[in-house]
């Protein structure tokens, strides 16, 4: 996967469909790379923003492969048709703004639909958002790419809303493999570090991430 970086290849090596989505394309680097290993045989690049989807349909000109892409402007899934779309990817943004573009539509609650999930922040918001919305996290992986730590995730709608408690900093990652360990222990500082920061505004908040923390650390780390 040298066409991708480690952050976009491990996301492509969760992707088990035939017909990707890949929403917040930018340059459309991860769909071309799935078309051309022969991975998937469809795909639909979506963005908010004209030129980036510009770049994805110049990325896919240039490899001769158009003629599998739809290109659709779009806030999210919003004007995405998903019909027989397998896999949803969504890579690059916040954990926020990602539970939010699933959340709200209710396509997403499609048992056969898989999501692959790189948030750059926030992933304790996400896993928290879907787990109470129903979804079902079944594998996640540390990632490191450029010297910087992610987190990748693949979850599927099975419809029994739950609350995650310390999963919704855990996640499935396992502490036994290096990267996931890695990547635990830099979400676990930096939580504190935000933690301390927020004590005066939201003590309680506070006081919540704090004892998560210290647990991972007790019990995981």
């Amino acid at each position: 996967m040298k066409e991708l970086d480690e952050r976009l290849a491990a996301c492509a090596s969760l992707v088990g469909g035939r017909f990707v989505c890949d929403v917040g394309t930018d340059h459309g680097k991860l769909p071309a790379f799935l078309l051309r290993a022969g991975i998937c045989d469809r795909a639909i690049c979506a963005d908010m923003r004209k030129k980036p989807l510009s770049s994805a349909r110049m990325t896919m000109d240039g490899y001769g492969i158009s003629d599998k892409v739809l290109f659709v402007l779009s806030d999210g899934l919003d004007d995405v048709p998903l019909e027989g779309v397998t896999d949803i990817v969504i890579a690059g943004l916040g954990g926020e703004q990602m539970a939010n573009i699933i959340t709200r539509d209710m396509r997403t609650r499609d048992p056969s639909l898989h999501l692959v999930l790189q948030p750059m922040k926030r992933p304790e918001h996400l896993r928290r958002e879907l787990y109470r919305a129903g979804f079902d996290l079944v594998e996640e992986h540390g990632v490191k790419a450029a010297g910087h730590l992610y987190s990748v995730m693949s979850w599927y709608y099975r419809g029994t809303p739950a609350d995650p408690g310390i999963k919704a900093f855990t996640g499935a990652l396992d502490p036994r493999r290096e990267l996931d360990a890695a990547y635990l222990a830099d979400r676990v500082t930096r939580l504190e570090r935000a933690a301390l920061g927020m004590r005066e505004q939201n003590p309680d908040g506070a006081e919540e991430i704090l004892e998560s923390t210290q647990r991972i650390r007790r019990e995981i780390l």
